[in-house]
């Protein structure tokens, strides 16, 4: 679920019909597309959010990888029984991009368990 991509760095990975993806964006690029699409990091860990923002954040992610629309993206993953993997690439791509206390800050608390 992760490559090193001749960086150094442990980039998630994550594998949706017969395509490997990895998740590797730069902070101010994130920061930007998160920003532009009304993304609130703090849904992941909402219940009734949840799916809506990982799948965002995902989409965002993938942009450039990925040409379908996030509800192609959400039927894809739903399809292939990955939500949960997909939740936790999107984690561990986020404490990539943004400084742990942070990603910890967000990220972190009582999340109710994502469908498969």
């Amino acid at each position: 679920m992760s490559e090193l991509n001749g960086t150094g760095i442990d980039y998630p990975t994550l594998e949706l019909g017969g395509v490997k993806y990895t998740l590797k964006v730069t902070r101010g690029v994130m920061i930007f597309r998160l920003s532009d699409a009304g993304i609130n990091l703090a849904e992941i860990n909402v219940h009734i959010k949840a799916v809506s923002a990982i799948i965002k954040v995902l989409h965002a992610m993938l942009l450039e990888q990925y040409t379908g629309t996030p509800e192609q993206l959400c039927e894809l993953v739903l399809a292939e029984d990955k939500m949960k993997l997909a939740a936790q690439a999107v984690r561990d791509a986020l404490g990539k991009v943004f400084p742990t206390s942070l990603t910890a800050a967000v990220t972190a608390g009582e999340s109710k368990p994502l469908p498969n």
